[in-house]
């Protein structure tokens, strides 16, 4: 709604009657937005102001947002330090989670965290589906 809601404004500021394509959107929905909502209308922002095609693709999105999951570095990343250190958080989430074959307590204890701050964590980053494997 808040993607909806601001590119909506952007919009008519700007004077633009592009939309986000399905794609696009399901793009933006998934993506953790490490850097929260300033990230997020940043993205947007910069979408509305430079992208000229009627319909935004999510080839038109950073890389950061449409490669993620790729393990390779962002070909525009967002250069954030908070994006960055997010990011290197969530994968060693990820690798931690991995090596403790989905153990939640063996994950907390090779991090050097609570459980209740790995859980937090997991929520914060969308890690809740990695299981025991």
């Amino acid at each position: 709604m808040l993607v909806e809601h601001y590119w909506e404004q952007k919009k008519r500021e700007v004077g633009r009657v592009a939309i986000l394509s399905r794609e696009a959107m399901r793009a933006l929905e998934e993506y953790a937005w490490p850097g929260n909502v300033r990230e997020l209308l940043n993205v947007l922002e910069r979408l509305i102001v430079s992208v000229a095609k009627p319909v935004i693709e999510p080839q038109d999105l950073p890389a950061c947002i449409t490669q993620r999951h790729s393990g390779l570095p962002p070909l525009f990343p967002l250069f954030h330090l908070q994006t960055i250190s997010a990011d290197a958080e969530r994968r060693t989430l990820e690798r931690a989670l991995r090596q403790a074959k989905g153990n939640r307590s063996k994950a907390a204890r090779l991090l050097g965290l609570s459980r209740a701050t790995l859980y937090r964590k997991l929520k914060q980053y969308r890690l809740t589906h990695i299981n025991r494997e």
